[in-house]
């Protein structure tokens, strides 16, 4: 079968939901506008511009089974491929990954993907209130890895707690080359007082009336450093 689903894309489905596999893209244009005031108004510039801030294409669905997902997350966006002087610097290949959730207290992850860190990183996309996120997001943040972690979005069915932990080349988006036998490791831990709810989507559309409360606190320690630039823009 096959369905159109605002948000989600097309979707192909097998009639036995063995297999599924959804198509979607999405795009964000940015204008920047800089001016650069000097002491002789002659000397002052003023410079534009209009970009693809993303340009996505992603594909998704599950095999054999319900319970094994896969993501792939490309771009052609400039600026998250990271192009200086017109040559990119980086992937095209934002998210390639397996999940496994027939377990919920144990739900296996596996590929390169957002690493579970910070929240605002963690948020799609499409659910942040602004193109960009926030400064201190950038300086901290660690993106992109490829690994693995085990998780539960529901630990014990409680309603209320969250886990996450993981180990990854520490690397950062599409290690390519050999390199040391050092690894990222991380952890993360949610407590969501007043019960589940969508805390990927920074807008509550919906106006809803029952408070949203998480609390959540991580730890990273990658060994050996090599590069001390895993930040989108800091160290």
């Amino acid at each position: 079968s096959t369905a159109f689903k605002p948000g989600a894309g097309v979707e192909v489905r097998s009639q036995d939901g063995r297999f599924s596999l959804a198509f979607n893209a999405l795009a964000q244009l940015q204008y920047s506008l800089v001016h650069t005031p000097a002491a002789d108004t002659a000397d002052a510039t003023t410079q534009n511009n209009l970009t693809f801030r993303r340009a996505r294409l992603i594909l998704g669905g599950n095999l054999f089974t319900p319970n094994i997902k896969y993501k792939i997350q490309l771009t052609a966006s400039p600026v998250e491929m990271g192009f200086r002087d017109g040559v990119p610097h980086r992937t095209p290949i934002l998210d390639w990954y397996f999940t496994f959730d027939r377990l919920r207290d144990l739900t296996f992850q596996v590929g390169q993907y957002k690493v579970a860190y910070n929240h605002q990183r963690m948020l799609r996309v499409t659910g942040m209130q602004f193109v960009d996120r926030s400064q201190a997001n950038n300086e901290f943040t660690l993106d992109r890895d490829i690994g693995f972690d085990i998780r539960s979005k529901d630990f014990l069915g409680l309603g209320h707690l969250r886990y996450y932990a993981g180990a990854y080349l520490g690397e950062g988006i599409a290690k390519y080359g050999l390199s040391d036998p050092r690894f990222m490791y991380t952890g993360r831990v949610e407590v969501l007082p007043f019960g589940l709810f969508d805390d990927l989507e920074e807008s509550d559309h919906e106006r809803s009336l029952r408070p949203r409360l998480l609390l959540g606190g991580a730890y990273a320690f990658i060994d050996n450093d090599p590069h001390d630039n895993h930040g989108f823009l800091g160290q």
